[in-house]
């Protein structure tokens, strides 16, 4: 499902990639958890202010609990 959201010929792509930018950049309260085996270019041109990327590895609960609180 990824690889056809992020693809360059994909129908979703432009939507898709839309969505993520006006997220990253309206100024709002909420959070977009978004977990991924890869990190697409689109995802990591968004790093910066308001985008963290964190790649993680085997958690336990008590470090997903983490997560969410900080």
């Amino acid at each position: 499902m990824w690889e056809e959201i992020t693809s360059d010929n994909s129908e979703d792509y432009e939507d898709y990639c839309d969505l993520l930018k006006r997220v990253a950049s309206s100024p709002h309260q909420s959070c977009v958890l978004l977990l991924s085996r890869e990190t697409s270019r689109n995802i990591k041109s968004l790093e910066g202010r308001f985008v963290l990327l964190q790649k993680l590895g085997s958690l336990t609960p008590e470090e997903a609990k983490e997560i969410f609180n900080s």
